[in-house]
């Protein structure tokens, strides 16, 4: 971690990545493009042996460690990953695999914490372009104020507040 500047985290959880190998390969890719490090959840890439030297593959890295150590969180937008990065402070740009997910993407982008792209638009232009977006100093901002609050208020409260709060928009 402190070989250079933070990397990028890109983790897709419970997402069920199918082609691995087309997927690693966009994802090192965009890396590659915008010049960030990055550290890949072990489910996400396929199992070839060696990565580039600014790339670490692992699969046990506790995210309360390590996602307030990195510049940007990748990931499928379940609720527990997006709350863990939004108590990190840190943007996410997530790319949902199901409609709850979704939400918690909306979410992110209407907060200014991050954006969402969808799995049929993801390339190698789309997140390096999602990763510029979330580099840039008001959304990291915005991140980092967003995780100062969460983890004075603690991030369970303002997450059972936002439930309440739709629940009641739902039922209108």
């Amino acid at each position: 971690m402190a070989a250079g500047a933070p990397p990028v985290y890109i983790g897709f959880g419970s997402w069920g990545v199918h082609d691995k190998t087309a997927v690693t390969d966009l994802l090192l890719e965009a890396l590659r493009v915008t010049g960030h490090r990055g550290v890949l959840h072990r489910n996400t890439v396929d199992g070839r042996s060696t990565f580039p030297a600014d790339v670490y593959v692992d699969d046990n890295l506790p995210r309360d460690w390590l996602f307030p150590r990195v510049k940007a969180v990748v990931h499928h937008g379940g609720a527990g990953t997006t709350g863990a990065v939004a108590t990190a402070g840190v943007p996410s740009v997530i790319v949902p695999a199901f409609f709850a997910q979704e939400v918690w993407g909306d979410i992110v982008r209407r907060k200014g914490i991050g954006t969402m792209l969808s799995r049929r638009e993801l390339s190698v232009d789309t997140l390096a372009a999602a990763l510029r977006e979330v580099a840039c100093p008001h959304v990291a901002e915005r991140a980092r104020a967003l995780g100062a609050r969460a983890s004075n208020e603690g991030a369970e409260v303002l997450a059972a507040d936002e439930i309440e709060r739709r629940l009641k928009e739902a039922r209108g």
